[in-house]
């Protein structure tokens, strides 16, 4: 697996491929709790918004949602 840092231009520059999910982390400033969204295959919605096809949240410490992220990536986001 390769790892990169982009810039913005690059990111736009993806458009043609597939879309099938959007991770977005949080950290609770108060608790240090994790929580972690993940949004499934998006799908456009006239000319401006990319709804998501499902919603999911985690919370928990760092250990436990990498742990989590990883299973649910594997049995809901890439399969197929």
């Amino acid at each position: 697996m390769e790892v990169e840092e982009i810039s913005l231009q690059q990111k736009l520059g993806m458009r043609g491929l597939i879309k099938k999910g959007l991770v977005e982390i949080m950290q609770h400033p108060e608790t240090g709790e994790f929580i972690i969204v993940i949004g499934k295959a998006s799908h456009k919605r006239g000319l401006i918004f990319n709804l998501p096809a499902g919603l999911w949240r985690m919370r928990g410490s760092k250990a436990d949602i990498s742990r989590a992220l990883k299973d649910f990536l594997d049995e809901m986001i890439l399969v197929g």
